[in-house]
C-alpha cells in the first residue's frame, strides 16, 4: 500500500476542494436560487433543458466535495483527520475542533442527502422526499462550505501557507452568460 501524501500537500488539497465546493454553490444558486430563479427567469424558461442539468451538476459536485472533506474517513483527505495529524507535530488546535464541532449538526443533514440522493440513491423514497428528509438549506450548505475554507485556511497558516479566499469570477461569468442569452 502507497504511503499517504505529506501532510502539506492534503492539506492544500483539502483547500482546494473547499474552494471548488464554495464556487460550485455559488453557481448553483444563480439559477436555483430564489432570486436567481426570479433575475433570470426568462432565461431559465427558454433554456431549461440545459440549465438544470448544469444545476444539477453543480449541486451534486458541491454535496460530494463538501462531505468528502467532513467524513472522517481515514482513507481520504478530509478536514477531522487532517486536524488529528496536525494536532500530532503540532499540538492542540481549538479554533479547528470547535468549527468542527459546529459543523456536525448540519453535516448530519449534508450525509442524509449524500447517501440517499447522489452516492447511494434509495429506492425506498422519490428524489425529492429525500431532499426533504435530509432538511438541509441552501444557506446551510453555503455555511458549511464557508466553515470549510476557514478550517482549511486555519490548517494552512498552521504549517505557515498563506490563507485563500474563494474567487468569484466563475459567478461572474455564468451571470454575464445568463444576461447575455437574455437578449
Amino acid at each position: 500500500m502507497a504511503a499517504p501524501l505529506p501532510l502539506k500537500e492534503q492539506i492544500i488539497a483539502a483547500g482546494r476542494m473547499a474552494l471548488r465546493c464554495h464556487t460550485h454553490l455559488a453557481l448553483w444558486r444563480l439559477t436555483a436560487g430564489v432570486e436567481g430563479r426570479a433575475r433570470h427567469r426568462e432565461v431559465l424558461a427558454d433554456h431549461w433543458e440545459h440549465i438544470r442539468f448544469l444545476e444539477h451538476g453543480q449541486l451534486f459536485t458541491a454535496v460530494i466535495e463538501l462531505h468528502s472533506l467532513l467524513d472522517a474517513n481515514p482513507a481520504t483527505i478530509n478536514l477531522p483527520h487532517l486536524t488529528d495529524e496536525l494536532e500530532a507535530e503540532h499540538g492542540p488546535q481549538t479554533l479547528i475542533r470547535q468549527a468542527l464541532r459546529e459543523a456536525e449538526a448540519t453535516f448530519g443533514k449534508l450525509r442524509k442527502l449524500r447517501n440517499g440522493v447522489y452516492a447511494h440513491r434509495t429506492k425506498r423514497k422519490a428524489y425529492a422526499d429525500m431532499f426533504k428528509q435530509a432538511a438541509i438549506t441552501p444557506d446551510q450548505l453555503q455555511e458549511l462550505s464557508v466553515l470549510a475554507i476557514a478550517i482549511t485556511n486555519e490548517l494552512r497558516e498552521a504549517i505557515d501557507l498563506e490563507a485563500e479566499a474563494p474567487t468569484t469570477l466563475p459567478a461572474e461569468f455564468y451571470e454575464r452568460m445568463l444576461e447575455q442569452l437574455a437578449k
